[in-house]
């Protein structure tokens, strides 16, 4: 489940950051938002030999409902990149609060140092704990590579995703509210749960269909146009299916999940400082 929730952290915000504006004399609503959603995407994601950096606050709810289980999970925290041509500093404060199934909060800190293709530090604090010299070296590198997967790895949608934007003006700051087509962006959620699933994925006879409503995003932006905040509401759902006799109480069962995700903008470029674990 921490998997999953951090999986989804990671999703969510690189996946569904816009912006707006709009009239007739002004610009197009949706072509203003298109524009601003490039703009916010080239600002978290950067090509070899680019420099950047980015500091924001989330906090994501997840509703999970699956075969009669509900349950609520909450994650807070903080995730900060730099990235100085081939150096790549990255820190992440996240806390899960896990009560609903049964388990205490959990802090966990990472901070990671990479230069080239090559980790040169990485930290793991886990409720105060240091595992950064208990944990495996393939678990270290598979995280490493986990972590620099999802930060690059930016998906786009096509311009035909917009069901409609709004945009409004509150006091003194631009709200754009967004509807995105749920289908649109499937494909990109799908395989990266299929990535996070694998140990039921690779089970031979068993298929997961995807399904994935509206997305809903609204977004505030300063009077100059710089992010303030993004919320996002999703909804997406798994079902089982399978052949397997041994699978056979997973057929047809129905995993549900709602999302609703809340980012700060703290900073970008120069503002952006790291601390080491």
């Amino acid at each position: 489940m921490k998997k999953l929730l951090a999986l989804l952290l990671i999703f969510a915000l690189l996946f569904t950051l816009a912006a707006c504006g709009g009239g007739n004399n002004a610009p197009d609503p949706e072509e203003v938002a298109l524009e601003a959603y490039a703009d916010i995407l080239q600002r978290l994601s950067f090509e070899d030999g680019e420099n950047g950096a980015y500091d924001i606050d989330f906090t994501i709810e997840m509703d999970m409902s699956f075969m009669g289980e509900d349950v609520t999970s909450v994650s807070t925290g903080n995730i900060r990149m730099i990235i100085d041509g081939e150096t790549v500093e990255m820190f992440m404060l996240m806390e899960m609060d896990m009560s609903e199934m049964g388990a205490p909060n959990s802090i966990m800190e990472m901070y990671m140092l990479v230069e080239g293709d090559q980790l040169v530090d990485m930290s793991v604090v886990v409720d105060g704990m240091d595992l950064s010299d208990m944990l495996p070296e393939d678990m270290l590198e598979d995280m490493f590579g986990d972590v620099m997967d999802d930060t690059v790895s930016v998906p786009d949608f096509e311009d035909e995703a917009l069901e409609w934007v709004e945009i409004n003006e509150i006091d003194g700051n631009t709200e754009i509210r967004m509807l995105l087509d749920g289908d649109s962006l499937g494909a990109f959620v799908a395989e990266s749960m299929e990535a996070q699933l694998a140990d039921l994925t690779e089970m031979d006879g068993l298929e997961l269909v995807y399904g994935f409503e509206d997305v809903l995003i609204v977004i505030l932006l300063d009077s100059e146009d710089n992010p303030l905040s993004m919320t996002m509401e999703m909804d997406m759902n798994i079902v089982f299916h399978t052949d397997d006799p041994m699978l056979a109480e997973l057929d047809g069962e129905e995993m549900s999940m709602r999302t609703v995700s809340i980012f700060t903008f703290n900073g970008f470029g120069d503002s952006v400082q790291i601390e080491r674990v």
